[in-house]
């Protein structure tokens, strides 16, 4: 058992097994909420009107339901950042999920947390589109086969562009 135990915990530990531990599936403390930042911990712009969350250990993109214990109303939120960094908390909200939970006046709340299943992987990051060079001497003709220009003179003698 001890070693079946360790075995997990490298593959956990070297990201090839994402688990959600029994103890955090269903937790219950105290929530807060952000409204500024940048981007998450997995990359995507922070929105915050968005129905997301920082968590601890969830995996990204993991779904969970927080109800709010005082007032009854629930939100479903996907994690995508890391956190809280205060103690006693176990969950930062979005400033979206917090408005619809009605938290926002006390600014933290106790609430309940349970796992509702694991989302469509996060939007990555947008980067920058590949673009392929055209070589300096060619230029495209109307019928779309490539001219050599390096000899050309433009009007003058002499002013021949891209020699070698």
């Amino acid at each position: 058992m001890k070693i079946a135990s360790m075995a997990l915990c490298a593959l956990v530990g070297a990201g090839l097994v994402m688990t959600v531990p029994d103890s955090v599936s269903a937790q219950t403390g105290m929530a807060s909420y952000y409204k500024s930042g940048k981007r998450t911990a997995n990359g995507e712009r922070f929105d915050p009107n968005g129905m997301t969350a920082a968590h601890p250990s969830l995996p990204f993109g993991t779904r969970v339901k927080v109800v709010h214990l005082k007032s009854g109303r629930s939100v479903t939120v996907r994690i995508n950042d890391r956190g809280p960094f205060v103690g006693g908390r176990v969950i930062d909200l979005s400033y979206g999920a917090a408005k619809t939970l009605g938290m926002t006046g006390a600014g933290v709340a106790k609430v309940s947390l349970q796992v509702v299943g694991k989302a469509a992987p996060s939007p990555k990051p947008k980067r920058a589109e590949t673009v392929t060079a055209t070589p300096v001497n060619a230029v495209y003709t109307p019928d779309e086969k490539v001219a050599d220009v390096s000899s050309r003179s433009f009007g003058r003698p002499g002013m021949e562009l891209f020699t070698r």
